[in-house]
């Protein structure tokens, strides 16, 4: 039998996002006859940290202030002390700070960064950091796009070649999924209502204020209800422009959720508003468990996820168009076992965890 391949994924945490979810994932279903995994945090902290045993964790124990970057020597003394096969970085930023220092990594170590969104349409990126990312990312082995629109903004906007990059979507958990979705809920939905569920945190690029403010211009007067399941710096702000357009009795915001499959379960309609994404988990989440999307015409995956039977894309930032497009989805029947197989189909971990083992080799 062939030597194990050893693989250390990198993150800054483990806090409950979509690209340290997917990290969990592939960890848990590589085989493991054939991979040794390790995680490596810059800080062991997050909403996750549970979801993972303590000995697979090395925590780099990032300290505040200009003591921070002694983290990255910490980072490059960790992979020469155990000298893995892979290393798989998983997070914007950190990728490109890695793939800078590829020339300082033993040369058996396959450096392979998995980017997390469309890096063109991202706000708030410095001129530094972008320039960081045109110049680094191509140094690295392999690049994985999880969509068609990352794929093409990598090739185009940060040189990073094309015979480099792997398109691999994102894989779910079908098995924890079905399992946790009949459990019962933290949330409680008023029957009566029909209920519209986002799950995301509360920043910028998720859309809710673009979201809030278009379903003022019609909500006041229907029995829609719609509820956003996250965390974040701009909860208090989406909070004050609730009372600002007197929506407190269609809007409810709720904090992070360790179950949000059960949410999901008792949901009419789940809507992703988000102004880019890579490749929507929430998404993929809710089609596993039945429901049916209604998301913005964004840049990353969304076009490839989203069809006829499953959904509707729309401009959701404009409050008649969704008003018309809530009414049109309430109206039609949806196959719900349809949606359910063809998502199992097309992402389950099992399937998807193929394409990374072809990778890893």
């Amino acid at each position: 039998m062939s030597k194990q391949k050893e693989i250390f994924f990198l993150l800054p945490n483990l806090n409950g996002g979509g690209a340290e979810r997917v990290v969990l994932n592939l960890m848990s279903a590589l085989d493991k006859r054939k991979y040794t995994c390790k995680l490596i945090l810059l800080n062991n902290s997050g909403e996750y940290c549970s979801n993972i045993d303590s000995q697979d964790i090395i925590d780099l124990k990032k300290r505040e202030g200009i003591l921070k970057y002694l983290v990255y020597f910490k980072l490059l003394f960790a992979i020469w002390k155990y000298k893995p096969d892979i290393l798989f970085s998983s997070m914007f930023g950190l990728n490109s700070i890695v793939s800078l220092f590829k020339p300082l990594l033993p040369k058996y170590t396959k450096l392979i960064v998995r980017e997390t969104g469309v890096i063109s349409k991202r706000e708030n990126v410095s001129c530094i950091m972008n320039s960081l990312c045109k110049v680094s990312l191509r140094k690295s082995d392999n690049v994985i796009a999880q969509s068609s629109d990352m794929l093409d903004d990598l090739v185009s906007n940060y040189n990073v070649p094309r015979d480099r990059i792997i398109k691999i979507f994102n894989p779910i958990d079908v098995v924890t999924i079905q399992k946790l979705q009949n459990c019962e809920s933290t949330i409680i939905f008023d029957s009566n209502k029909y209920n519209l569920l986002t799950i995301g945190k509360f920043e910028k690029q998720k859309g809710y204020e673009e979201l809030i403010r278009s379903f003022s211009r019609f909500a006041h007067n229907t029995n829609y209800h719609l509820h956003i399941v996250g965390r974040g710096s701009l909860k208090p702000h989406y909070e004050q422009l609730i009372d600002q357009l007197r929506l407190q009795h269609h809007v409810t915001l709720y904090n992070f959720v360790d179950n949000p499959y059960a949410i999901l379960n008792r949901a009419d309609m789940f809507l992703s508003s988000s102004h880019w994404e890579g490749f929507p988990n929430a998404v993929l989440e809710a089609l596993c468990c039945g429901l049916p999307v209604l998301a913005n015409n964004y840049k990353g995956g969304i076009s490839e996820i989203i069809n006829n039977s499953n959904g509707i894309i729309i401009d959701m930032y404009d409050g008649e168009v969704l008003e018309n497009a809530i009414k049109l989805a309430q109206s039609k029947k949806w196959n719900t076992e349809l949606i359910i197989l063809d998502c199992i189909a097309n992402y389950k971990l099992e399937k998807i965890i193929v394409d990374y083992e072809k990778l890893f080799q």
